[in-house]
């Protein structure tokens, strides 16, 4: 586990209903904490909206498998989002190449032979959750239970991915940078209907192919950079929506050796 450089690492899961044009109505949050061994189980009315209750600082890992759901929920909380997120669904499909599918939270337990929850029932949870309130004693326990579930099948996931991801050389850092990218581009997702046509112009302008020759400040401004293989593939600049999240990390652009591997 990833314990030595995070004080805690959080495996996550929010079970949350979405009804049609609107933002995501947070039901519950389960988290497991590899580090501290604490549990949090969590409804929707003991989540305070702005303060997360957990650390989301760079002192924090989150697991989750298909992050930006997650993230979906935290922005529909208000909280900030976390630093740190390894998306495990982003690692397998990666991992797979192509050769296979990803696809739900169960069929990547089934790869790997274990599995607590059926698709059936899977499926009438979901009904339940997307009815919507009022929730009885009993559905709210069986809810959060069944969110817990998707949590332990996650670290089992994680047990499993780990080792193949941080055997190659900068293959943790490079799943960070993975994670990170689901920040904005889930906060653009959520946000982007919302913001004005000048913060739009801010967050996906891209320069014409002059722009191979400008300098990184320039390129900077553009909130994007080009990267220039063999093939002339353009890679948006991760942080596209530094005007929502802060500053962008990264300063100037890069180039590839490789084709990048099919995701």
């Amino acid at each position: 586990m990833p314990s030595p450089a995070f004080a805690e690492v959080w495996v996550l899961d929010f079970e949350y209903r979405a009804p049609s044009g609107c933002n995501p109505e947070v039901v519950c949050l389960v988290a497991h904490d590899l580090v501290g061994d604490r549990q949090l189980r969590l409804w929707a009315d003991e989540l305070v909206p702005g303060k997360p209750p957990f650390r989301v600082d760079s002192g924090a890992l989150f697991v989750a498998y298909f992050a930006s759901a997650e993230i979906s929920a935290f922005l529909a909380l208000g909280w900030p989002l976390p630093r740190h997120v390894l998306d495990l669904y982003v690692e397998l499909r990666r991992l797979k190449n192509g050769i296979g599918h990803a696809g739900s939270l169960i069929d990547a337990a089934r790869s790997f032979g274990f599995s607590l929850t059926t698709a059936e029932e899977k499926d009438s949870f979901r009904k339940r959750i997307l009815a919507g309130p009022p929730f009885t004693d009993e559905e709210k326990a069986a809810i959060l239970r069944y969110c817990e579930s998707d949590v332990i099948l996650t670290r089992k996931l994680l047990r499993r991915l780990l080792p193949k991801i941080i055997d190659e050389p900068k293959g943790f850092g490079q799943a960070l940078l993975r994670g990170r990218y689901i920040r904005p581009s889930r906060a653009w997702s959520e946000l982007g209907s919302r913001s004005t046509s000048d913060s739009t112009r801010r967050f996906v302008r891209i320069g014409d192919r002059s722009s191979y020759a400008s300098s990184p400040r320039s390129m900077s401004a553009t909130g994007c950079f080009w990267a220039r293989p063999s093939s002339s593939i353009v890679f948006r600049r991760y942080s596209i929506v530094s005007a929502l999240l802060g500053p962008a990390p990264l300063r100037g652009g890069f180039r590839l050796t490789k084709t990048p591997s099919r995701l």
